[in-house]
């Protein structure tokens, strides 16, 4: 009689052994999770909501939300657990503030405050051709501007804004009388351009809104 000893043993407990997770951002479907496991009997298969499965845990374009990942190995053992793809809050743009140009012209400001996303923001007035970090922009003259904020991330914010800088100032209209031996002369003068209100003067006199200068 031969004694023959035979030994069972049984596989390692399964388990997973590394996460990995992507929010979504930008308002679309690019999360993603990815996985290992241990232990089973292999090959180990991973599936996603029951769905879809595979022979790696690496799950890519996936919209925000709650999702079961289970793993099962050649004899049917399986695990799951349940990981939740949040949504990055997405960039935008709060306010814009405008300094308008003068007369001069040449001298407008545009200051862009955005928030959410992810910071760092890099910021265009030119519809993205050329992006800074800094948020002010100055030395601007009258135009549109098609102004971008665009997070670390790569998601964007847009707004056209209008800078107008006034007219030139120039004189409407001057009526003169001229001055005879019995009435004395004058000057009416109207503007035009520029920002109203205006004030007028003649010679060294002081500015004021008299656009009539009489006694000449």
């Amino acid at each position: 009689i031969k004694d023959t000893v035979i030994f069972i043993s049984a596989p390692g407990q399964l388990s997973f052994t590394n996460f990995g997770l992507t929010p979504s951002s930008c308002g679309q479907n690019n999360g993603s999770i990815s996985s290992t496991a241990f232990g089973g009997t292999p090959p180990l298969t991973f599936s996603l909501n029951g769905a879809n499965p595979q022979a790696t845990g690496n799950y890519n374009g996936l919209a925000a939300g709650s999702y079961l990942l289970s793993v099962v190995d050649d004899n049917g053992c399986f695990i799951d657990t349940t990981i939740v793809v949040t949504q990055l809050t997405s960039v935008s743009i709060n306010s814009i503030t405008l300094t308008q140009p003068t007369c001069a012209g040449g001298n407008g400001v545009i200051t862009i405050n955005a928030s959410g996303g992810q910071s760092p923001y890099d910021y265009s007035i030119d519809n993205g051709t050329t992006f800074s970090p800094s948020n002010i922009f100055n030395s601007l003259s009258s135009g549109t501007y098609t102004v971008i904020v665009e997070d670390a991330s790569g998601c964007t914010a847009s707004s056209v804004v209008v800078l107008n800088s006034p007219g030139n100032l120039s004189y409407a209209s001057a009526t003169v009388v001229q001055p005879t031996c019995l009435v004395q002369g004058s000057i009416t003068v109207q503007g035009n351009g520029g920002t109203t209100p205006y004030t007028y003067a003649i010679g060294v006199n002081p500015y004021s809104a008299n656009n009539t200068f009489n006694n000449l």
